[in-house]
């Protein structure tokens, strides 16, 4: 088979290849895929530069530590594959491939060359950024020539801690990317502290395009001002950490018209009050998560209002005991969500009278799956037990009779019933 000079492609999943794979059998090769060939390694590579016609090379899942010098005479490269590989680093080679319009790196190990600037073609990138000491005069010349890449649709970075000037490097280099579509930012140990004013500085706003936000490795203080309504009207989902945010920001959240899916992990206490038929949130949002806070919907008859509470288990709790009754009114405030996540804290509910498994998931008419994660510390297991039952209950009762998934934390801070007595 290995004598087939007319393969154009040549895709390989999950293939113990040895030494009897030689690339220069392959002359007019479009397509080079071996993902997952964990026989596959660099020294197989010694031939890449005689494959002048290649348009794709996928290495994914591979044990290949470094790209040869040759890689460089690929002209007509468009498509470089090498997430979840040992590569490090990137050689300077690459920089020659003009036409190169994606380029998957892997996020814990490879990291953005200096010279990135130089693939001005490249409309999805995915790279690491490490900040480190040593490097920190490295770092900011990687976020200054991100400027150049005026065609990036896709951006996926892990990114390090950074000073106030990083992050105005990288701001900065933002400005220029006007037709982002989807722009991530990860952090695999912990959230980064940014300055929320650095991101709101002289005007700047997310490009108009965006419509998959993910910044939830980044945790701002406050809400950032170039997260707008007006240049995010295709935004579909959204990441988001931030410690305080108050009933205008969640507001803003909830008019987004074209929100699908949203993360929001806060520290905050805030209400949305007085949401009536003509003033309604969140439209079409289907999955909402919020790991760190405890939320309810509620009706008020008497005003013909919905409310919808967030509450960090800390501050006075915002919201009591819903209404129990037979008519249901249609619900102002995510009335197309499907799937929801949120926590529930057992020692912050427990002097609270009345059902709080009634928590108002009987407003959220196409409700279909609910994960509730149940933090016990503090909380006696029979109180735990209370939560749990008052839970499957809601769930129980709702007319699309949703999965109910719950998760225990912090179970071995419990309390015994003999202290708690």
């Amino acid at each position: 088979m290995m004598d087939m000079p007319q393969v154009r492609s040549f895709i390989a999943i999950r293939c113990a290849f040895g030494n009897g794979v030689s690339l220069s059998k392959f002359e007019v090769l479009r397509v080079l895929e071996m993902d997952g060939c964990n026989h596959v390694k660099t020294s197989h590579l010694v031939h890449i530069g005689n494959l002048v016609h290649l348009r794709y090379l996928g290495l994914e899942r591979t044990y290949v530590d470094e790209l040869p010098n040759e890689i460089g005479a690929l002209k007509l490269l468009q498509i470089l594959n090498i997430n979840k590989t040992s590569i490090r680093e990137l050689t300077p080679y690459i920089s020659r491939l003009t036409q190169l319009v994606c380029l998957k790196c892997d996020l814990e190990r490879t990291h953005a060359p200096n010279w990135i600037g130089k693939l001005t073609s490249l409309e999805e990138l995915q790279i690491a950024i490490p900040v480190e000491e040593e490097e920190e005069e490295n770092v900011r010349a990687v976020l200054k020539e991100l400027g150049s890449l005026r065609e990036l649709r896709v951006f996926r970075c892990e990114i390090g801690e950074t000073d106030d000037s990083m992050q105005r490097e990288l701001v900065l280099s933002l400005r220029n990317m006007n037709k982002l579509q989807h722009l991530e930012f990860v952090f695999a140990l912990s959230w980064i502290d940014v300055n929320t004013a650095v991101w709101g500085e002289e005007g700047f706003v997310l490009p108009q395009h965006l419509r998959t936000l993910h910044r939830s490795s980044f945790r701002f203080s406050s809400l950032p001002s170039c997260i707008t309504a007006a240049c995010l009207t295709n935004l579909t989902q959204l990441s988001l950490c931030v410690d305080a945010i108050d009933e205008k920001g969640l507001e803003f959240l909830g008019r987004l018209p074209e929100l699908y899916d949203l993360v929001l992990l806060t520290k905050s206490t805030v209400t949305m009050s007085n949401i009536s038929a003509g003033n309604r949130y969140f439209q079409k949002l289907r999955s909402c998560s919020m790991h760190d806070s405890m939320i309810q919907f509620q009706w008020k008859k008497e005003e013909s209002s919905f409310s919808f509470h967030i509450w960090n288990g800390n501050d006075a709790m915002p919201f009591g005991c819903n209404e129990n009754s037979s008519s249901i009114p249609p619900s102002a405030v995510m009335p197309n969500l499907e799937w929801l996540i949120c926590l529930v804290s057992v020692r912050a509910l427990k002097d609270v009278s009345g059902e709080f498994g009634n928590i108002g998931l009987q407003y959220l008419s196409s409700l279909q799956y609910v994960m509730v994660y149940i933090d016990c510390s503090g909380a006696s297991a029979g109180e735990v037990d209370d939560v749990k039952a008052a839970l499957r209950k809601a769930t129980e009762v709702h007319p699309n009779r949703p999965t109910l998934e719950m998760n225990k934390l912090s179970e071995d801070k419990m309390i015994s019933t003999q202290k708690v007595q």
